[in-house]
């Protein structure tokens, strides 16, 4: 088996830290900083096939463009401690395709959930309209960023605040998964607000604490 990684995967240092395991030096696993932004997003290349962080379209959509079979990961806080890995899969792909990948998450110590190949799936889409709503909050001047990440992580025990996560995952990631769940759903609720695409432009920034520590013991598979 081959594995290259490509895209910015300082955005998941939990699961890099999963695929820098002893048992995996094997593969020789290589990260590379894409340029094409095609795979921008954290890409897994598994022999032939794409694993990919959840980003809005579906996985067939994903396939049908880069002619190759492919498969897309969910979001998770921590994929180190998480006990689970959601994935969806092109329907292009063969069965012996999606289950290489399906194998080798099993061969991390994950328990794997496949689930239908819908865009974002569930924590990306989640994370996604969390931060939109918050950065929406901060414009119209309601609170402020680390208020609003504060109230979140002591209020409803999140792992991490929206707004630190969208920062971590980079506001062109959670701009490019709201405006594909919109052209997919065409619904308003997926609109990116002003804020959002000023932040993925690279014309502001917003003032953020450190990101608060994970609990140890928890596990943050959603």
């Amino acid at each position: 088996m081959r594995i290259k990684a490509t895209g910015n995967w300082a955005a998941l240092p939990h699961f890099v830290a999963l695929l820098q395991q002893p048992k995996l030096q094997q593969y020789g696993i290589i990260f590379e900083e894409s340029k094409n932004d095609r795979f921008h997003s954290p890409t897994l290349q598994v022999d032939e096939i794409l694993l990919i962080l959840a980003k809005g379209r579906t996985s067939a959509q994903i396939a049908d463009e880069v002619r190759a079979p492919v498969v897309q990961f969910d979001l998770s806080a921590n994929h180190q401690l998480a006990s689970i890995i959601t994935l969806s899969a092109a329907c292009q792909n063969t069965p012996q395709q999606t289950a290489k990948v399906i194998g080798f998450l099993q061969s991390l110590g994950k328990q794997v959930i496949l689930l239908p190949d819908y865009p974002a799936l569930l924590t990306m889409r989640t994370v996604a309209m969390l931060c939109n709503e918050a950065l929406d909050a901060v414009n119209k001047g309601i609170a402020s960023a680390e208020d609003i990440d504060l109230a979140m992580c002591h209020g409803v025990n999140y792992p991490i605040g929206p707004l630190t996560w969208g920062e971590q995952l980079g506001w062109k990631h959670i701009l490019s998964t709201l405006e594909n769940l919109q052209k997919f759903y065409g619904e308003p609720r997926y609109r990116p607000v002003p804020l959002l695409r000023q932040l993925a432009a690279g014309h502001t920034k917003l003032p953020l604490q450190q990101a608060p520590k994970h609990k140890k013991g928890v596990d943050h598979a959603r």
